[in-house]
């Protein structure tokens, strides 16, 4: 049975890297899945739950909120490759209500989201404050601060970089995922020197057995 923290490694070739807990991923880990995509963040009982970020296979980025293994509440959808992102509230992984935003800047104005064909592009369906109600915006940008402001368990701020690089975001989200671990079990220094010999190629568990001694 497993418990504390390991690697293992699926038939199907995904991995997960993590705490483990009664045999089941809990806690904080990352999985890499068989499809190219990459999640890192919080799980209960082998499901994501609590705050994540999930790195797709086509290079999106969902950051957030999750519950039963989908984005649920508050989170944050890059694209990218289009230079977009969309602030705002999903319910069982699909997006509802938000502020949707170019690089360059702003789109006119809120808009109300049936399904994720629009945070692909595929439709145009702004919404004006007058459809949505009074104080319609002043709500989309209170849910942008909740997502930033989150503190149970802060995440890379992803915003920028992740129009310029991606590759360097996925490698500093699962840096500090390793750091959160090693700071919530030994002293500062240790923990900073224990992943300096993780990243320099030696084997997670054989740092961690001899920390242990």
């Amino acid at each position: 049975m497993f418990s504390g923290f390991g690697t293992y490694y699926y038939d199907d070739g995904s991995r997960y890297e993590g705490d483990w807990v009664g045999n089941m991923r809990n806690n904080f880990g990352t999985m890499y899945y068989k499809d190219g995509e990459i999640y890192s963040g919080s799980w209960r009982d082998d499901i994501r739950e609590g705050r994540g970020t999930l790195f797709k296979a086509d290079g999106n980025v969902i950051q957030g909120n999750y519950e039963n293994d989908v984005p649920h509440g508050a989170c944050v959808y890059f694209t990218p490759a289009k230079k977009r992102k969309y602030t705002g509230e999903w319910f069982e992984g699909i997006p509802k209500c938000g502020v949707y935003e170019e690089e360059q800047g702003p789109f006119p104005s809120l808009k109300s989201v049936q399904d994720a064909a629009l945070l692909e592009g595929q439709t145009k369906q702004y919404s004006t404050e007058a459809d949505l109600g009074a104080g319609a915006t002043a709500r989309a940008k209170a849910l942008a601060s909740r997502i930033t402001d989150q503190p149970e368990q802060p995440l890379p701020d992803i915003q920028i970089l992740m129009l310029r690089d991606p590759e360097g975001v996925i490698n500093e989200a699962l840096r500090e995922s390793q750091l959160d671990y090693l700071r919530r079990r030994y002293p500062e220094s240790d923990a900073h020197a224990m992943l300096s010999a993780i990243e320099r190629g030696d084997d997670i568990n054989e740092v961690l057995q001899q920390a242990s001694k």
